[in-house]
């Protein structure tokens, strides 16, 4: 969704190192630890979590902009942004115990967005 959709631009993926390595063009990292000197994006564990979890969001503010997920300095960004996205796409929220109002829905002064 963020590349193709948002952004416009084609994507390939890869689970092999040795393949990633040997690209020469423009490629991004979106894991733990960064593989060399690529564009990198440090992941968040929800992304790779099974089931639901209740989740600590904590806001932060980065060059005038809200976010969440943060991962460090390490990161190209500082926090994940594919996470965040993740996350307000699915409605994650709205899957955990939450306070309904009368008509059994959940409430917009709850959610994070």
């Amino acid at each position: 969704h963020v590349c193709t959709r948002v952004l416009g631009i084609d994507v390939d993926f890869t689970t092999t190192i040795e393949k990633f390595i040997a690209h020469d063009s423009l490629k991004m990292s979106y894991t733990k630890q960064q593989l060399g000197n690529e564009f990198f994006i440090k992941s968040h564990e929800i992304m790779f979590e099974q089931g639901l979890s209740d989740i600590s969001i904590n806001v932060h503010e980065w060059e005038n902009t809200k976010c969440f997920f943060y991962t460090g300095e390490k990161s190209a960004i500082p926090f994940d942004i594919f996470s965040a996205a993740f996350y307000l796409l699915s409605r994650y929220e709205e899957y955990l115990p939450h306070v309904k109002d009368e008509y059994g829905r959940f409430t917009a002064t709850q959610s994070l967005a």
